[in-house]
């Protein structure tokens, strides 16, 4: 991924060019392609440069429009590129997806944004109006933070960069750091820290010397239905519109990989690919696979990868993990954020990816939230009942009964008296229950966990020089996701019946029969067996803080490694409110050595 950094003095007073600069060496890692800036009165852009389209280098950024004096810096993929330039009424195909971008602002102003399909951020400014828009993509899967206090404003790609800047303080937000240790969430906004905040996905802000504006320019029409006449005939649909989602991703100056893991998500991605290649749509010069093996653990998946390796005759990398219990402190003193979690860092994939000259790695990322579940928003709920009825047997009924069930149960698990890590003061104090209770709200499963997760991901493979593509986050898939019927995503006790029906021929069979998923939280044990580990838990200083119960964790640590010790082969109690509690006390130790007295 490519990276930016923005400031704004709203007062106009001319900008010191050096914050932006150091903002930006700070992300040098998104750089190695070159940077830019564009200095002018109280406006600085800076932009680092990850080259992975053909035509990236052919323009520098920030890219400044000489007719209009309008600056874009923009990180990002334009999927629809043909839709856009018809509309625009463009002939020329050289246009750089920046320059789209560019000319879809100056025409459509702030519906631009609503216009595009892909991955995406960026930030327009206007020197006549003296106005910055800021845009985020539908799915969330470019990051974009920000500051302001009403004199200066800032944005960047990543949260670090903005400490760059002096007047930006470091106050701990109560609010989300109880939201993390509960391990719900209900935010797509807030950071861990009170004054620095997210662009929330699909929303744009504009910021002008008389405040700042946002408004959400997408959601999902919950009220749409796609209706076919046959399972063939939307097994067909997704067949097309998945093609295109993982074809749009395949446009790269250089080779292009695919993290494997022997689901069902993943295994689609690359059975397409390889349809792709066949057909001769897109280039299979060096394509391989990239997986991670964890020996004797249930989040091993080696034997299910290596028969989409043996059916498409790939050429497969095979990486072992080796836990470094020291690199989860040192990436919080990165970032001074929340550091990686276990079960994925450092990113592997990414840095496999990197070592053998890859740029873009595609990933299953998206499929089990989109796909896992069927989407039964309120109004719709008569259409489920009706989906009880059809089932063809007992084994049918009981699968949907669970669903609901399930429903239920995460409903009661939002309420934060069943979380006996935290203190009621801390549960009072930050006010968790209130959070919580919006979880209820959500229109779209875990969407806040969904954010967080792409931004993680986002922010770990830039470090590799990586960027990661998810065709299962294509709003367009999306979209036709959340219009099917039920029966479509789960039917005869099979979740995603939709994909696994429209995959047959791409994917070996006993894949998408399968009805099993992957466990990580050994790969957490395993990690956490380390003394200094164990030693952070045994003294916490956000305990000493009030906001979780020390004896507590403690117990849940050691029942947890006693576990781990003794053989458990299911699931391991309370491994995600360890990981939690873990990186959010490795994070205050990085953003406040010296303790915080608020």
């Amino acid at each position: 991924m490519s990276g930016f950094a923005v400031v704004c003095n709203l007062d106009g007073r001319p900008v010191d060019s050096l914050i932006c600069q150091r903002m930006i060496s700070a992300i040098a890692h998104r750089g190695p392609d070159g940077v830019g800036y564009h200095t002018r009165g109280p406006v600085a852009l800076g932009f680092a440069l990850l080259a992975t389209a053909p035509d990236d280098l052919r323009r520098s950024q920030p890219l400044q429009d000489d007719l209009s004096g309008l600056v874009l810096v923009f990180d990002g993929r334009v999927d629809n590129r043909d839709e856009i330039r018809a509309a625009l009424g463009r002939t020329s195909r050289t246009d750089t997806d920046a320059e789209l971008v560019l000319h879809a602002f100056q025409r459509w102003g702030e519906d631009s944004p609503g216009r595009l399909v892909g991955d995406f951020s960026y930030v327009v400014w206007n020197p006549n109006k003296r106005t910055l828009f800021c845009a985020r993509d539908q799915l969330g899967v470019r990051p974009l933070v920000y500051y302001t206090d009403g004199t200066v404003f800032l944005c960047a790609s990543e949260l670090h960069q903005l400490f760059q800047h002096p007047s930006v303080p470091r106050r701990p937000n109560l609010g989300m750091i109880a939201e993390e240790l509960s391990t719900k969430f209900a935010s797509r906004e807030d950071t861990l820290y009170r004054d620095i905040s997210r662009l929330a996905p699909g929303h744009w802000l504009v910021v002008s010397p008389l405040g700042v504006r946002k408004k959400r320019y997408w959601a999902l029409d919950l009220s749409r239905q796609v209706r076919c006449r046959t399972d063939r005939d939307y097994a067909d649909e997704f067949f097309s519109t998945f093609r295109e989602a993982v074809r749009c991703r395949l446009y790269s100056h250089g080779p292009v990989a695919a993290e494997l893991s022997g689901g069902i998500d993943s295994s689609c991605v690359v059975g397409m690919c390889q349809h792709l290649f066949r057909e001769g749509t897109a280039s299979a010069d060096g394509f391989e696979t990239i997986s991670l093996v964890f020996p004797g653990l249930p989040a091993d998946e080696t034997r299910w990868f290596r028969q989409v390796v043996d059916f498409w005759n790939l050429k497969s990398n095979e990486v072992l993990p080796q836990p470094d219990p020291a690199w989860f402190a040192n990436c919080a003193k990165l970032y001074l954020d929340l550091p990686d979690s276990p079960n994925g860092s450092p990113d592997l994939c990414s840095t496999v990816a990197h070592q053998k000259g890859f740029r873009v790695v595609l990933t299953g990322t998206g499929g089990d939230e989109w796909w896992g579940h069927p989407v039964v928003p309120p109004g719709r709920f008569r259409r489920a009942v009706h989906r009880l009825r059809a089932q063809p047997n007992v084994r049918g009924v009981r699968s949907v009964w669970r669903d609901f069930i399930g429903m239920a149960r995460r409903a009661r698990r939002s309420d934060a008296r069943a979380m006996p890590w935290i203190p009621d003061a801390f549960v009072s104090s930050s006010g968790l229950s209130r959070r919580l209770a919006r979880l209820g709200r959500n229109r779209v499963f875990a969407d806040s966990l969904r954010t967080l997760c792409l931004e993680m991901k986002d922010r770990s493979s830039a470090r590799c020089g990586v960027e990661t593509r998810h065709p299962f986050h294509d709003r367009r898939l999306v979209e036709f996701a959340a219009a099917l019927p039920p029966e479509q995503s789960q039917r005869c006790g099979l979740n995603k019946f939709l994909v696994r029906q429209a995959m047959k021929g791409l994917v070996p069979e006993p894949i998408l029969q399968r009805s099993t998923k992957a466990e990580f939280s050994h790969t957490v044990a395993q990690v956490y067996e380390c003394e200094d580990i164990a030693a952070v838990f045994r003294s916490m200083h956000i305990a000493a803080l009030g906001w979780i119960d020390q004896g507590c964790l403690a117990a849940m640590f050691d029942e947890f490694l006693h576990q781990w010790h003794h053989g458990q082969k299911d699931c391991l109690p309370d491994a995600w409110p360890l990981v939690m509690a873990f990186g959010i006390e490795l994070w205050y130790r990085a953003a406040f050595p010296n303790g915080y007295r608020g």
